[in-house]
């Protein structure tokens, strides 16, 4: 940098900071160049590389991996760039390996060009003096948050940020009614938070039942308590052939409680909701019932323009939650 003369008569108290410090140092890192490549840390430039290689053919014979980069010196210097119009850059080249069963194979690679910055923290782009502006980003983790609706309801929800990939929000609506939210993406396309449920293998009712109360075995009597069962509620229907005589996740009533002893039933299996019924009333009010239907609903909803098939769906939620690339 250029020296900084200081034509006043009032002497400094403090040295002034050199504010581009942090931008200078962290482009350093960021490439490493004079680094050699063994010493060189997980940052920057050496991390995008390890994050995309190796990568394996089809049948997995062949793998191309990453070995090192090496960034060359710059052609121009800053004012020829400046003068000519030109980017102040210098060549990448990547050593990469190809394995395959013959053997390894290494060669390296012209990647192209990229920017270097100036002592001024600045990049010259086509003869322009540019500089970087930082944008704010949302960190990740969970974010709980509550707003008021219309008619004065409170409406709690949570919203899931990853590092890299879609956005999850879970919010209630104003029926008590848990809906899940994909990639911000409001209005018709959401879906009950139980289909999601079904779709990442949790298809039956009592598997998700399982995730968020404990099931009890009742022994049924006539001398049951009103009270006590009304908080209760069945599992899965109980039917008598095709006739139900009392449906799933309907409190139990002594009414009804005479009905399944006179089938013969003398247990059944049932859920207590007397600390919330959440789950429940998502599970009433879900239109699908199987992991294959959980997984065309979010995709029809997803992509409303598309015919809704299975292997596409898994390849959608797949590509979402679990493909670590994206």
């Amino acid at each position: 940098m250029s020296e900084r003369i200081n034509f006043g008569k009032i002497k400094e108290g403090a040295e002034p900071p050199n504010l581009i410090e942090i931008q200078l140092n962290s482009y350093v890192e960021f490439l490493q160049k004079d680094v050699p490549p063994s010493k060189r840390k997980d940052v920057g430039l050496q991390s995008v590389f390890g994050g995309i290689f190796p990568i394996p053919s089809y049948d997995e014979k062949v793998v191309l991996d990453f070995e090192s980069f090496e960034i060359g010196e710059p052609k121009m210097s800053v004012r020829e760039c400046q003068r000519e119009g030109q980017t102040f850059s210098a060549p990448l080249y990547v050593t990469f390996s190809l394995k395959e069963e013959r053997g390894t194979k290494e060669e390296k690679v012209y990647m192209g060009e990229i920017p270097l910055m100036t002592l001024q923290g600045t990049f010259v782009i086509n003869g322009a003096e540019r500089v970087v502006v930082s944008q704010l980003h949302r960190s990740p983790g969970i974010a709980f948050e509550s707003s008021v609706h219309l008619n004065g309801k409170v409406l709690y929800s949570f919203r899931i940020i990853p590092d890299r990939g879609s956005w999850l929000e879970v919010q209630y609506d104003t029926n008590d009614l848990l809906y899940v939210y994909l990639d911000r993406r409001k209005r018709r396309r959401k879906f009950l938070a139980t289909t999601l449920l079904r779709a990442l293998g949790f298809s039956t009712d009592e598997e998700i039942i399982q995730l968020f109360y404990d099931l009890e075995t009742l022994k049924l009597s006539g001398s049951l308590d009103e009270e006590e069962i009304a908080t209760k509620v069945l599992v899965s229907d109980v039917l008598d052939g095709e006739v139900t005589v009392a449906r799933a996740f309907e409190p139990l009533t002594k009414a009804t409680v005479g009905q399944i002893l006179a089938l013969g039933v003398k247990t059944v299996k049932v859920v207590d909701l007397k600390g919330d019924d959440t789950i429940i009333k998502a599970l009433k009010k879900d239109p699908v019932h199987t992991e294959e239907e959980a997984l065309k609903e979010i995709y029809r909803r997803l992509r409303p323009g598309d015919p809704p098939t299975v292997p596409n769906a898994r390849g959608l939620l797949k590509r979402l939650f679990f493909d670590p690339e994206k």
